[in-house]
C-alpha cells in the first residue's frame, strides 16, 4: 500500500514539475521550491563556469590546482550537510538554538 502512495505522489509531483511557473507570483511551497531550484541550477552553472576557468588558468600551478579542488570538495560537503540538517529540521519541526 505504501508503495502505491509513494508512486502516486512521485508522479503527481513530477507532473507538476513540468509546469511553467511564474516565479514572480509563486505562492505555494511547491511553486516557491521549484523557483528556488531553478535559481540554484542557474547559480551552479555560473559557478561551474568559473571553476573551469580557474582550473584552466592555474593548469601549470599544482599548489593552486590542489587548493581549488580541495575547496570545491569542501564546498560540496558543506552543501550536503546543510541540506541534510535542513531536511532533519523540517522533518522533526524542531528549531535549533545556538
Amino acid at each position: 500500500m505504501r508503495i502505491w502512495i509513494f508512486l502516486i505522489a512521485f508522479f503527481s509531483f513530477s507532473a507538476l514539475a513540468e509546469e511553467d511557473i511564474d516565479c514572480d507570483k509563486a505562492w505555494t511551497t511547491l511553486e516557491i521550491n521549484q523557483c528556488m531550484y531553478k535559481e540554484l541550477v542557474g547559480a551552479e552553472k555560473v559557478l561551474d563556469k568559473y571553476l573551469v576557468k580557474s582550473l584552466e588558468r592555474y593548469l601549470e600551478d599544482d599548489v593552486s590546482l590542489a587548493s581549488i579542488k580541495k575547496v570545491k570538495k569542501l564546498g560540496s560537503i558543506i552543501e550536503k550537510s546543510t541540506a541534510a540538517r535542513f531536511m532533519t529540521h523540517g522533518a522533526t519541526g524542531l528549531s535549533e538554538q545556538r
